[in-house]
């Protein structure tokens, strides 16, 4: 069930209506939706606002359950069958049920219970989560065909200037946005000091890493992959390739091939740390493989 919030809680923040927008034209279609993004991007707070636009609607309390398994109180389920039979013996009999399942990768084996709720004609499913997790060889073999990925950025200049209530923004309010970011949490830190702010991104960064990334793929040369991301941090908007970066680090004695070096950028890729971005070609000739 719903717990420890107030439905009226997020109606003054900034509405994310790309995602919105996304989650509205799915409701009610029997396909399981999950909400992937880099941490801290705002998932959490959208299924929130989504909820909270289903209770204006007229949905009852009683047909939605909301759970953020990261909260203590939601994790005290064993085993993931626990957790399914608490959520369908809580079900309404009366129209439809709506399911939010948030941080859903804290629950061990929880593609089980997506695929075990999916099924009941009942329920529409809603689910976020670390997209290091999402990708897993698990998932894609249970959940084919029967899930749909949105994937979530924090806020964008437009959500930006909305969040800092820039009536007229200039060229000014872009460079600051480009120097801060967009993480919601981030820009609350910066209201405070310039120090929080940095000392939450830095905490931010470093949960990503060695929550998000290491543990979940073979890193077998972590000062190398450490070098690389600082690296691709100092190249961001310039062209780079994967024989480039090696013959770079052939210099600095980190010694990893190109295929090293492809294999560690896929896996900040899928989690959301980088973005790759095609290099545009007007006369439209293939091009090698760019990050």
């Amino acid at each position: 069930m719903i717990k420890n919030k107030k439905f009226s809680e997020l109606f003054g923040m900034i509405k994310r209506e790309t995602y919105l927008s996304q989650l509205r034209e799915l409701k009610n279609v029997q396909i399981i939706k999950v909400v992937t993004g880099v941490r801290r991007c705002g998932k959490s707070t959208l299924l929130e606002q989504f909820r909270d636009e289903l209770l204006s609607e007229g949905v009852s309390v009683s047909n939605i359950q909301h759970y953020n398994l990261e909260e203590p109180e939601n994790t005290h389920f064993e085993h993931w069958r626990d957790f399914y039979f608490h959520i369908k013996n809580s079900l309404s009999n009366k129209g439809m049920n709506y399911i939010f399942l948030d941080e859903i990768q804290m629950l061990d084996n929880f593609e089980r219970l997506l695929d075990g709720l999916h099924i009941l004609k009942n329920v529409d499913l809603y689910a976020t989560g670390s997209n290091a997790y999402l990708l897993s060889s698990e998932l894609a073999t249970i959940l084919t065909g029967r899930a749909i990925t949105i994937g979530m950025c924090p806020f964008s200049f437009s959500e930006y200037v909305a969040y800092q209530n820039i009536e007229k923004p200039n060229d000014v309010d872009l460079v600051n946005y480009l120097q801060t970011g967009g993480f919601p949490q981030a820009l609350e830190m910066l209201n405070i000091s310039h120090s929080a702010y940095e000392n939450y991104l830095n905490g931010l960064y470093a949960t990503i890493l060695e929550k998000d990334i290491k543990p979940r793929n073979a890193i077998y040369n972590e000062v190398a992959f450490d070098n690389l991301v600082r690296f691709l941090s100092d190249s961001v908007g310039s062209p780079v390739s994967a024989n480039s970066i090696a013959n770079y680090f052939i210099h600095t004695k980190d010694n990893i091939d190109d295929k090293t070096v492809s294999r560690y950028i896929s896996v900040l890729n899928k989690s959301f740390l980088f973005y790759h971005v095609n290099r545009f070609d007007l006369k439209g000739r293939p091009n090698a493989q760019k990050w």
